[in-house]
């Protein structure tokens, strides 16, 4: 596995938190290096309450993994995804620790189905709201300058707008397509982003777990999942979550036995 200890840790507060901070990450980072993982994670997970970045994601799922917790890594490096999808060393070690767990995922398995979900995930959602905010504004000043030069007053005042002669008009309502279609993309793909996003995501945190047919111990089991298994939450009853897998198994877990990315 790919490991990052010098990396530079944004902390989001300030004075003497921030001090006290840098000096967790500090000696977490020493204890890692120097094999002791335990003392690592828990001094990583101390600032992962207050800091929200992927170099910390990536430390978080590599102590994670080293103290024998796979699922916990697979939560620590899907969280730094959202945040850097194109994290070349999240994706691997990502893809390093579902291969040595037990379910085996069969989403995106053939070659153009991870095509696409490579390309759904290459934007943060972020960079997809700045997009799109970019291709409305564009979008909007054209119209409001087209529509502008259209209204009887302003053509009036000719010589105040000589530089848009008949050519360069042309070449402003050309950029009203594209603009459009722009934003149209682009707002497309956020709303889809956001909608998928405000679906809880989880992974099984113990070794294995039996889903059963309603919420409680005493129901039928269904099948069982391992640690690191990825699932979605479709909705929760008195401690239990109804958990749906990517091949179409449904059943209910002990919410303690899941983390919710």
């Amino acid at each position: 596995m790919k490991n990052i200890l010098s990396l530079l840790l944004v902390v989001a507060v300030a004075g003497s938190a921030a001090a006290q901070d840098v000096e967790i990450f500090r000696k977490a980072n020493e204890a890692y290096k120097a094999g002791d993982y335990e003392t690592a994670l828990q001094g990583y997970r101390k600032l992962a309450g207050g800091v929200s970045n992927p170099s910390l994601f990536l430390n978080l799922g590599n102590a994670a993994f080293k103290t024998g917790h796979p699922g916990w890594a697979v939560v620590y490096y899907e969280r730094g995804l959202r945040l850097e999808p194109r994290s070349p060393d999240l994706t691997a070690n990502l893809e390093f620790v579902r291969e040595r767990i037990v379910d085996k995922s069969t989403e995106g398995t053939d070659w153009f189905s991870a095509l696409v979900a490579g390309t759904y995930r290459y934007l943060s959602l972020k960079e997809l709201l700045v997009l799109t905010s970019l291709f409305w504004f564009l979008f909007l000043g054209v119209a409001a300058s087209l529509y502008w030069l259209d209204v009887p007053m302003t053509r009036s005042l000719g010589v105040l707008f000589s530089f848009l002669e008949a050519p360069r008009r042309e070449k402003l309502a050309a950029l009203l397509v594209p603009a459009a279609l722009g934003l149209v993309f682009f707002a497309g793909w956020t709303g889809t982003r956001i909608h998928d996003e405000t679906i809880p995501r989880a992974v099984v945190v113990e070794k294995e777990v039996k889903a059963t047919s309603g919420p409680g111990a005493d129901a039928t089991v269904v099948f069982a999942v391992h640690e690191g298994t990825k699932l979605t939450v479709l909705r929760r009853s008195d401690r239990w979550a109804q958990v749906s897998l990517a091949n179409g198994y449904s059943g209910w877990l002990p919410e303690d036995a899941i983390e919710e990315i």
